[in-house]
């Protein structure tokens, strides 16, 4: 069982993910924007990878990578994104994103990230 955030703004979106995420069995930690994730990142440093929107109130998606990258480096992050076909393979490697989801998106797509990001070893890569 992993502890996992969700950050995104929108409600419904936010809740779609925490939903299919819980269903594998994992705990789920909620933040509508940065400045809740960063809470939630230092309250709880069992956190085992984070699932960020880019276009958020209160600081961006970007500014959330920045300091995920920053403060806890290697922690997997998952961009789930309406924006996520501007999001080009440098801004990948800079701020150590391992997979970016474009919305809408299904439900199989979340499953098989989260797999992905936490078992890397044993599920080969969905194709970008």
């Amino acid at each position: 069982m992993a502890t996992i955030l969700i950050v995104d703004d929108e409600f419904k979106t936010r809740v779609a993910i925490m939903e299919v995420i819980e269903t594998e069995g994992h705990v789920v930690l909620p933040a509508s924007n940065a400045m809740e994730a960063k809470n939630q990142l230092q309250a709880h440093p069992e956190i085992d990878a984070v699932f960020t929107d880019l276009g958020m109130p209160l600081g961006s998606g970007w500014d959330l990578l920045a300091y995920i990258h920053d403060e806890h480096p290697g922690l997997p992050v998952v961009v789930v994104s309406a924006w996520g076909n501007a999001v080009d393979e440098d801004q990948i490697i800079a701020h150590d994103i391992r997979r970016v989801i474009g919305k809408p998106f299904t439900i199989s797509e979340i499953r098989f990230v989260l797999r992905e990001v936490l078992l890397p070893d044993v599920n080969p890569p969905m194709p970008r």
